[in-house]
Protein backbone atom coordinates (compact mmCIF):
# COMPACT_ATOMS: atom_id res chain seq x y z
CA UNK A 1 0.00 0.00 0.00
CA UNK A 2 0.93 3.65 -0.29
CA UNK A 3 1.84 3.78 3.40
CA UNK A 4 4.65 1.30 2.73
CA UNK A 5 6.45 3.88 0.58
CA UNK A 6 7.76 5.51 3.74
CA UNK A 7 9.97 2.46 4.27
CA UNK A 8 11.80 2.73 0.93
CA UNK A 9 13.73 5.47 -0.85
CA UNK A 10 12.30 7.47 -3.73
CA UNK A 11 14.73 5.68 -6.05
CA UNK A 12 13.47 2.28 -4.85
CA UNK A 13 9.84 3.38 -5.30
CA UNK A 14 10.54 4.62 -8.82
CA UNK A 15 12.49 1.46 -9.71
CA UNK A 16 9.68 -0.71 -8.34
CA UNK A 17 7.07 1.06 -10.46
CA UNK A 18 9.24 0.70 -13.56
CA UNK A 19 9.82 -2.99 -12.82
CA UNK A 20 6.08 -3.60 -12.47
CA UNK A 21 5.37 -1.72 -15.71
CA UNK A 22 7.94 -3.89 -17.49
CA UNK A 23 6.49 -7.08 -16.05
CA UNK A 24 2.98 -6.11 -17.13
CA UNK A 25 4.14 -5.23 -20.63
CA UNK A 26 6.12 -8.48 -20.88
CA UNK A 27 2.85 -10.32 -20.27
CA UNK A 28 0.94 -8.31 -22.86
CA UNK A 29 -0.97 -6.19 -20.37
CA UNK A 30 -1.53 -2.44 -20.54
CA UNK A 31 -0.17 -0.83 -17.39
CA UNK A 32 -1.93 2.20 -15.91
CA UNK A 33 -0.65 4.19 -12.96
CA UNK A 34 -3.13 5.66 -10.48
CA UNK A 35 -2.19 8.10 -7.76
CA UNK A 36 -3.43 7.40 -4.20
CA UNK A 37 -6.71 8.84 -2.98
CA UNK A 38 -6.90 12.25 -1.32
CA UNK A 39 -7.79 11.75 2.29
CA UNK A 40 -6.22 14.20 4.70
CA UNK A 41 -7.40 17.48 6.08
CA UNK A 42 -6.19 20.20 8.36
CA UNK A 43 -8.98 21.67 10.41
CA UNK A 44 -11.68 22.75 7.99
CA UNK A 45 -9.89 22.15 4.70
CA UNK A 46 -8.60 19.21 2.73
CA UNK A 47 -4.90 19.16 2.04
CA UNK A 48 -2.98 17.46 -0.71
CA UNK A 49 -1.41 14.32 0.63
CA UNK A 50 1.26 11.95 -0.67
CA UNK A 51 2.64 14.81 -2.79
CA UNK A 52 6.04 13.16 -3.17
CA UNK A 53 4.52 9.83 -4.18
CA UNK A 54 2.17 11.58 -6.61
CA UNK A 55 5.17 13.39 -8.12
CA UNK A 56 7.10 10.14 -8.55
CA UNK A 57 4.12 8.27 -10.02
CA UNK A 58 3.52 11.15 -12.45
CA UNK A 59 7.18 11.21 -13.50
CA UNK A 60 7.30 7.45 -14.04
CA UNK A 61 4.08 7.54 -16.08
CA UNK A 62 5.61 10.19 -18.36
CA UNK A 63 8.98 8.43 -18.65
CA UNK A 64 7.43 5.04 -19.37
CA UNK A 65 4.61 6.39 -21.60
CA UNK A 66 1.95 4.94 -19.31
CA UNK A 67 -1.54 6.38 -18.86
CA UNK A 68 -1.78 8.25 -15.56
CA UNK A 69 -5.00 8.50 -13.59
CA UNK A 70 -4.44 11.28 -11.06
CA UNK A 71 -7.08 10.20 -8.58
CA UNK A 72 -5.42 12.23 -5.83
CA UNK A 73 -5.95 15.55 -7.63
CA UNK A 74 -9.36 14.55 -8.98
CA UNK A 75 -10.71 13.68 -5.53
CA UNK A 76 -9.22 16.81 -4.00
CA UNK A 77 -10.75 18.97 -6.75
CA UNK A 78 -14.16 17.30 -6.41
CA UNK A 79 -14.15 17.69 -2.63
CA UNK A 80 -13.32 21.39 -2.88
CA UNK A 81 -15.79 21.96 -5.73
CA UNK A 82 -18.62 20.24 -3.82
CA UNK A 83 -18.83 23.08 -1.32
CA UNK A 84 -19.29 20.52 1.44
CA UNK A 85 -17.48 20.86 4.72
CA UNK A 86 -14.62 18.56 5.65
CA UNK A 87 -16.93 16.95 8.20
CA UNK A 88 -19.60 16.25 5.57
CA UNK A 89 -17.04 14.75 3.19
CA UNK A 90 -15.48 12.65 5.96
CA UNK A 91 -18.84 11.28 7.08
CA UNK A 92 -19.99 10.62 3.52
CA UNK A 93 -16.89 8.99 2.04
CA UNK A 94 -14.60 7.85 4.86
CA UNK A 95 -14.89 5.31 7.65
CA UNK A 96 -15.64 7.86 10.33
CA UNK A 97 -17.92 7.28 13.27
CA UNK A 98 -17.98 3.56 12.67
CA UNK A 99 -18.84 1.08 15.36
CA UNK A 100 -20.10 -2.47 15.82
CA UNK A 101 -23.62 -1.34 14.93
CA UNK A 102 -22.68 0.34 11.65
CA UNK A 103 -20.08 -2.29 10.75
CA UNK A 104 -20.72 -5.71 12.32
CA UNK A 105 -17.51 -7.61 12.95
CA UNK A 106 -15.41 -4.46 13.24
CA UNK A 107 -12.03 -5.36 14.71
CA UNK A 108 -11.81 -3.99 18.24
CA UNK A 109 -8.45 -2.37 17.48
CA UNK A 110 -9.91 -0.31 14.62
CA UNK A 111 -10.27 3.40 15.41
CA UNK A 112 -13.79 4.76 15.11
CA UNK A 113 -12.50 7.91 13.41
CA UNK A 114 -10.67 6.40 10.45
CA UNK A 115 -9.89 9.28 8.15
CA UNK A 116 -7.65 7.26 5.87
CA UNK A 117 -9.82 4.46 4.51
CA UNK A 118 -12.84 5.10 2.34
CA UNK A 119 -16.20 3.47 2.99
CA UNK A 120 -18.41 1.84 0.35
CA UNK A 121 -19.70 5.19 -0.91
CA UNK A 122 -16.13 6.51 -1.04
CA UNK A 123 -15.06 3.47 -3.04
CA UNK A 124 -17.92 4.03 -5.47
CA UNK A 125 -16.95 7.70 -5.78
CA UNK A 126 -13.29 6.83 -6.44
CA UNK A 127 -14.28 4.14 -8.97
CA UNK A 128 -16.56 6.54 -10.85
CA UNK A 129 -13.82 9.18 -11.02
CA UNK A 130 -11.31 6.56 -12.19
CA UNK A 131 -13.67 5.24 -14.89
CA UNK A 132 -14.40 8.78 -16.08
CA UNK A 133 -10.69 9.59 -16.33
CA UNK A 134 -9.98 6.30 -18.12
CA UNK A 135 -12.79 7.02 -20.59
CA UNK A 136 -11.22 10.39 -21.33
CA UNK A 137 -7.64 9.10 -21.45
CA UNK A 138 -5.51 8.09 -24.40
CA UNK A 139 -5.70 4.48 -23.21
CA UNK A 140 -7.30 1.94 -25.47
CA UNK A 141 -9.00 0.66 -22.30
CA UNK A 142 -11.14 3.81 -22.16
CA UNK A 143 -13.62 2.32 -24.62
CA UNK A 144 -14.56 -0.32 -22.06
CA UNK A 145 -15.89 2.23 -19.56
CA UNK A 146 -19.29 3.81 -20.02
Amino acid sequence: GINDVKYISDIEFMAGLKRLIGEFRDRGATPILITPICCQYNGDEFVREFTNSVKIITEVAAEEDVVLIDLNSAMYDEFVKSGKSVNEIRNEYFMCNINEETWPGLPSAHPNDDRTHINERGAQFAAELTAKMLRNSASQLGKYFR
